[in-house]
């Protein structure tokens, strides 16, 4: 059971003289036989002058001066975080320097975006990169929505009304955003409970207060339309041509037809390595790798398409000594690197449709619908996305007019009835 802790607002703890005569507030924190001081977010300075000897509730700062009020405030606040750091682990041994630095991570405790901002720069578990993009998008639709949102505020209708934010069509600083989908609103409700989950373990919450905190959510998943491009669409993206001035757009062009032709995010790209890829006599090289998001090894035949090899001649680190395949300066932010393609796409003439729906994802999608469009089975297509069942790699492709056609080509036509 945590001690309480004496508090009190001192000025010039130090008990140092200066020449501007103007000293700082801290508020001294006693923890059995430990005493340390925390700082003001203001970081006031006022005169000796200005400081009541005798301090009463929310009269710490003289009334004569001009900021008075607002110091005195901001005093009480630190002071109140403090006594509700120590209520949540009043039933736990909480020491003088866990209280401090309690304090310092959580900023203001009272709100609860500040707890996930909290909880994005230190998750309970290492976050991958993509997993990790998630969460700071799931935070800024959160401040979007309200940005000061107290633990106390936390309830069904506020769940509620955030989900019907996500679903309804907004302007943001101007500019026009549609309304969110199931899947993609359930990502984000995936993570808001996530992180109230552990909201709870460090009794930010209760269970009570979180029983049925999600209860009246009604956002339907469907199952999502998979985008890809036809065969005529990468001969259109392969013959496009670029000026000297546009080598970076040149770059991003060939790293997606890379994409495209093994299956590889733009995040495994920049973490493949030269011992990654190995020769096989009468075949060609090959790529036997760890996938970035899920540690599966995912074989890849490379020599299926001899463009891989080309680009790779092209990108790849020269550096001695230097482990990673691609020179990292080859990339950029997977968002930029998504805004680019978009680009690139409509200069090679793909349909608008299309292009406007491109990202790093499409070209997964489309090396795999190339595969099973060419007969190859779902348990070898699993193995080259680095998947550990066939399940998952099904959602990247889909049956449509043309793998039908392509698939019965083999069936003797004397099966056919007249």
């Amino acid at each position: 059971m945590s001690k309480l802790p004496t508090l009190k607002p001192v000025i010039n703890r130090n008990n140092r003289k200066n020449k501007s005569g103007l000293y700082s507030i801290h508020i001294r924190v006693t923890l059995g036989r430990d005493t340390g001081y925390v700082s003001l977010n203001s970081e006031p300075r006022i005169a000796i002058n200005d400081w009541n000897k005798k301090q009463t509730y929310k009269n710490y700062v003289k009334n004569t001066h001009p900021l008075s009020f607002e110091i005195n405030q901001e005093i009480e606040s630190v002071m109140s975080k403090i006594h509700k750091i120590v209520q949540r682990h009043y039933e736990t041994s909480l020491t003088l320097g866990g209280l401090l630095k309690e304090l310092k991570k959580n900023g203001d405790s009272n709100y609860f975006n500040d707890y996930v901002s909290e909880y994005i720069k230190n998750p309970a578990k290492k976050l991958d990169v993509v997993t990790l993009e998630k969460y700071k998008a799931f935070l800024l639709h959160l401040n979007n929505f309200r940005q000061k949102i107290k633990f106390s505020d936390l309830d069904s209708k506020l769940a509620y009304d955030f989900q019907r934010y996500l679903q309804s069509e907004k302007e943001i600083k101007g500019v026009k955003e549609k309304g969110l989908q199931g899947a993609t609103i359930k990502s984000y409700f995936d993570k808001f409970k996530v992180i109230i989950k552990q909201a709870r373990v460090d009794k930010f919450l209760t269970l009570e207060k979180t029983f049925s905190l999600f209860d009246y959510l009604d956002y339907k998943v469907e199952k999502p339309i998979r985008t890809f491009l036809e065969k005529e669409d990468i001969d259109k993206l392969i013959a496009l041509k670029f000026t000297e001035k546009e080598v970076e757009m040149e770059r991003d062009r060939d790293l997606f037809l890379f994409q495209i032709h093994t299956g590889y995010y733009y995040n495994d790209l920049q973490i493949l390595k030269k011992r990654d890829i190995t020769f096989q006599p009468n075949e060609g090289n090959m790529i036997v790798s760890e996938r970035y998001k899920n540690k599966q090894i995912a074989i890849v035949p490379i020599f299926l398409f001899p463009i891989n090899d080309r680009i790779i001649e092209k990108y790849r680190n020269i550096k001695e000594g230097e482990e990673i395949l691609f020179d990292y300066t080859n990339f950029i932010t997977g968002q930029k690197y998504n805004d680019k393609l978009k680009k690139i796409a409509k200069r090679a003439g793909i349909p608008e449709e299309i292009a406007l729906k491109i990202s790093n994802k499409v070209a997964r999608h489309t090396f795999f619908q190339l595969l099973i469009r060419s007969g190859v089975s779902p348990a070898i297509a699993a193995k080259i996305a680095g998947h550990i069942d066939e399940k998952s790699t099904k959602s990247y492709y889909a049956v449509d007019l043309i793998e039908v056609i392509e698939g019965v080509k083999g069936i003797n036509h004397s099966l056919s009835r007249s």
